[in-house]
């Protein structure tokens, strides 16, 4: 289950004796959520929901099937995700879990509980849904954040679950297909679990022979593109494997920017990024057995 997402805490609301009285039931239950005192925080929190018109209703469902899934009750849980995506709420309602300057902006109430509603199919098996799930998260409930780490964990997230899917689904091929664009590490957030879910399912389909041979012929297959704005020259790599068209990340961000008069040559790009290829962790995994 989703264990490090957090409570979605009060924000603001407006003045008046009926909204404080509401937002200081709220404020009390999140202390109780806080000190792990999970039950008494659900009645709190089951209490105020009882108000279907108040601005903190959306938060308030979102905090109960977050606290079910805590104590495993995922039949309640799935209950409270599914009002939530049947529901008029306000997806980048400002205020998200966390705190602090790296705190999620936005609320996306339908994005997290597609999350949860697809880790819940996914622990129960019912794969069909649980892809669903993970499409709606995925596609229609998107996530937002001006963070590009945070964005490339969501997407490293995402793909982990669609791959758990399609395995659960017996297409293994699909499966390797989607953790394929995320196999390099790419500076932003870690892909350790995408390396061992891929390198477990080519496992499974290949033996290690044939891999060697694969991984290494694949160096062959790099190819430079470059896009031209008026000012620089932008260069990216990519690899082909499994017939698929890989991008292959670099770091050296001052070489990004070239300019015609201080450029790179298509061999030396061509190096780059078969150093980057080589070190990754999965081709080092599979060739080295690193």
């Amino acid at each position: 289950m989703i264990k490090s997402i957090l409570l979605l805490f009060v924000i603001l609301v407006n003045g008046g004796a009926y909204c404080q009285t509401i937002e200081d039931k709220f404020s009390q239950a999140e202390k109780r959520y806080e000190n792990k005192e999970y039950q008494k925080a659900l009645e709190m929190f089951l209490s105020i929901a009882q108000d279907k018109r108040h601005e903190l209703y959306p938060r308030v469902l979102y905090n109960i099937g977050h606290i079910y899934s805590i104590i495993e009750d995922t039949t309640s849980a799935r209950k409270y995700f599914e009002l939530i995506l049947n529901g008029k709420f306000e997806e980048n309602e400002m205020g998200g879990p966390g705190e602090g300057i790296m705190a999620e902006p936005y609320a996306l109430y339908k994005h997290r509980a597609c999350k949860y509603l697809a880790e819940i199919n996914l622990d129960n098996k019912n794969y069909r849904k649980a892809l669903k799930y993970v499409s709606l998260a995925d596609s229609v409930y998107s996530y937002n954040h001006f963070c590009g780490n945070a964005i490339a964990a969501n997407n490293i997230f995402i793909t982990s679950l669609y791959a758990d899917c399609y395995v659960g689904l017996g297409k293994l091929d699909s499966a390797i297909n989607c953790l394929l664009p995320e196999m390099f590490n790419n500076g932003l957030s870690d892909n350790s679990f995408i390396v061992s879910q891929l390198v477990e399912l080519l496992c499974q389909k290949f033996n290690q022979d044939e891999l060697n041979r694969i991984f290494k012929e694949a160096v062959n297959t790099i190819v430079i593109e470059k896009e031209k704005s008026e000012e620089y020259i932008y260069t990216y790599g990519y690899i082909i494997l499994f017939d698929k068209k890989i991008k292959i990340p670099h770091f050296d961000v001052i070489s990004f920017f070239e300019t015609e008069e201080n450029q790179k040559t298509d061999e030396e790009w061509e190096n780059i990024f078969k150093e980057t290829y080589c070190s990754s962790d999965v081709y080092k995994r599979i060739v080295t057995n690193n």
